[in-house]
């Protein structure tokens, strides 16, 4: 059976025929990197009655003209200074906090090095650097627009990521599935991993990351975008040119970093769509042949309307015969439910920004203060040295100086500002984006029993118990694809980057952030003494924690685990009551 899943929101299939021009502009495919196969998706999606991409082309042809002052069809010169970097364009509000550098955004932009740029190499420098018709944005990335976090240190790591870091860990003998014996041995980890010997393990402390939690509070941090998609479930297919991300994203997942093919068992592909793609008849696909794989008849079709107010509707759905897709179904919400073996995702509408509230900050006041504090001389303008000195001013001195006279004055400043506002909605107005977050348990949150965040001996003594639970075809291992993953998948108006005209700020404490949660609320059952000698608040007394003799342990600890559980404590501290 094939396993090529594919989301067309093609035109062709809708209820009102279109060009082959109309079409192409609707349609965005996608490689969806399933557990078990890779999964194809091609979706169009109709923005007030036009294609997205039509949308997009509009856009660049109107930040081109703007740009382009004397009207020759080529921004060069003063033209090129005046380039708004991505930064500023598709992450609005946080990009004007950060100091702007022009030089290399007209480096980048022109890409023969002939020292102009065309409306095409406009229109490519933006799409490389993320500000593109229809966006992939992942997991914290967007999740943390404009939320303050309180954390103990390190970076939040993706479910997959740390699925792929842990199965890695216990696959002792790297034959791709673990098997009894390697469960049972997961304590081990506790040993090789524990960076503060504290007898648990935090999710850094997996992933080889462990933060340095000092306890001091860290200042609070404008977020910028991410155009990373590592952890990203989806892939972009190219319209045209070579499908390099594509591809690569296709060797590191079904084969690992190292490979350069993939063979038919390893993609999860049938055998007539393998013989297909393998134009050499070598038995493996090279990366010529996986840039193909994003080509070919749909299985799924689906049809999208975006509204003016931001609605977004799914409105058409039609599978192919001999599609594998497990299931598929329409919710009461309007969401579109897809189960694919063991892994699901949920397609559905996003609200503006991502449904986060942003702290609003007025750009403009934020400028006149610094531009007060950068004109030194208090003439009314900057010169190149005053601006020099000031890292909001250094690198757009250029951009804002319009007459090019060397003096930057206010009125200059607010009138920059006023025109990249107008080009950050003309931006949002011109792009769509697939937000995606992973939901539901990984293997770190199935170990995690007592949901502290953290690993202990007893929790990673129970590894052997995810064979029951996982181990869907009773072969007595359990395989990656047999791990269940989730996926929220919204459809936003918007870029990728941070939107909504507002800072996304991120407040950062290295607080212990874990004694605090235990130690508050509610009085802890069991003694006091045990709760004193349990350091690390994993629920369990180790010899190393107990200050006792060890013959006083072996007493307590009645089944002899080399743990004192709260039960054996209650039960020690009730016949020590009876005695007295």
């Amino acid at each position: 059976m094939r396993c090529i899943f594919i989301f067309t929101l093609a035109m062709a299939f809708l209820f009102n025929p279109v060009s082959q021009g109309a079409e192409t502009s609707r349609r965005q495919r996608l490689v969806f990197l399933n557990g078990s196969c890779p999964v194809l998706v091609s979706m169009a999606v109709e923005v007030e009655g036009k294609g997205f991409q039509e949308r997009w082309e509009a856009f660049i042809n109107h930040v081109f003209t703007t740009l382009d002052g004397n009207k020759d069809g080529v921004l060069s010169g003063k033209e090129l200074a005046r380039i708004p970097p991505p930064s500023t364009l598709f992450n609005s509000g946080a990009a004007f906090f950060t100091p702007l550098t022009a030089g290399p955004n007209q480096s980048a932009a022109d890409a023969n090095k002939d020292g102009k740029v065309t409306r095409e190499e406009l229109a490519r420098y933006y799409e490389s650097q993320g500000g593109a018709a229809f966006g992939l944005s992942f997991g914290e990335e967007r999740a943390n627009r404009g939320i303050v976090i309180l954390s103990t240190g390190g970076r939040s790591i993706p479910t997959t990521e740390m699925n792929q870091r842990l199965f890695r860990l216990l696959d002792t003998d790297k034959d791709g599935k673990l098997s009894r014996k390697e469960l049972a041995a997961a304590p081990v980890l506790l040993k090789n991993l524990d960076a503060d010997d504290d007898e648990v393990l935090t999710p850094q402390e997996v992933m080889g990351e462990a933060a340095n939690d000092g306890g001091y509070p860290v200042a609070p941090q404008i977020v910028g975008s991410s155009t990373s998609q590592e952890g990203n479930p989806f892939v972009h297919v190219p319209h045209k040119g070579e499908a390099k991300e594509m591809v690569d994203r296709l060797l590191r997942t079904y084969g690992g970093p190292q490979a350069k093919t993939l063979t038919r068992q390893q993609l999860g592909l049938d055998e007539a769509r393998f013989k297909q793609l393998d134009t050499n008849k070598d038995g493996v696909l090279d990366r010529m042949e996986l840039a193909r794989f994003g080509q070919g008849p749909p299985d799924l079709e689906l049809k999208v309307k975006v509204g003016k107010n931001e609605g977004i509707e799914l409105v058409a759905v039609r599978t192919h015969p001999g599609a594998q897709a497990s299931q598929v179904s329409k919710k009461a919400n309007g969401k579109i439910l897809f189960q694919l073996g063991f892994t699901e995702f949920e397609l559905g509408q996003g609200q503006p920004g991502g449904g986060l509230t942003f702290a609003k900050v007025n750009v403009a006041d934020v400028y006149k203060m610094q531009f007060t504090q950068a004109d030194e001389d208090n003439n009314g303008y900057l010169d190149t040295k005053e601006a020099q000195k000031s890292g909001i001013f250094r690198g757009a001195f250029a951009q804002m100086d319009r007459d090019g006279d060397g003096k930057l004055f206010l009125k200059e400043v607010l009138t920059y500002l006023s025109e990249i506002e107008e080009l950050q909605k003309k931006a949002g107005d011109a792009c769509i984006t697939l937000s995606v977050s992973e939901q539901g348990n990984g293997l770190f949150e199935m170990l995690d029993s007592n949901g502290d965040a953290h690993l202990g001996l007893r929790e990673l003594r129970q590894a052997v118990g995810l064979l029951d639970k996982l181990d869907h075809d009773r072969d007595n291992y359990i395989r990656w694809n047999e791990i269940p993953r989730r996926y929220q998948a919204n459809l936003e108006r918007g870029p990728a980057g941070i939107g909504g005209g507002a800072v996304g700020v991120v407040a950062v404490a290295t607080v212990d952030m874990f004694n605090q949660r235990r130690t508050s609320g509610e009085t802890p059952r069991g003694p006091r003494w045990f709760h004193k000698m349990d350091r690390n608040r994993d629920g369990d007394v180790s010899r190393r924690e107990f200050i006792g003799t060890p013959e006083l342990f072996r007493k307590i600890d009645t089944d002899g685990d080399g743990l004192i559980s709260l039960a054996e404590a209650e039960k020690a501290d009730a016949e020590q009551r009876k005695k007295k």
